[in-house]
């Protein structure tokens, strides 16, 4: 049987996996803590319209980090094929 080195069978010992698992716990976590009932209720009335003018331009932020994340995933698998040839 052939066995490849590292942690979880994977090449270069598992890092991207777990920097992937590591990366997406903190964004669970930043959401959590930034949704949280507790800091929305904080916010009061106030800060419910403060906001609405730049619905359009936070929701365009936050598409651009998304297409940024899936890019850097893509690269990611990408080099992890590239390894699993042996190039």
């Amino acid at each position: 049987m052939i066995r490849r080195g590292g942690v979880h069978g994977l090449p270069g010992g598992g890092r991207v996996f777990d920097a992937g698992v590591r990366a997406a716990c903190a964004v669970v976590a930043a959401l959590g803590v930034t949704l949280s009932p507790a800091v929305l209720a904080a916010q009061g009335e106030a800060g419910r319209g403060a906001l609405r003018p730049f619905v359009h331009v936070l929701l365009a932020y936050a598409v651009a980090w998304i297409a940024i994340l899936i890019w850097v995933w893509l690269i990611a698998r990408r080099l992890r094929r590239l390894e699993d040839t042996g190039g």
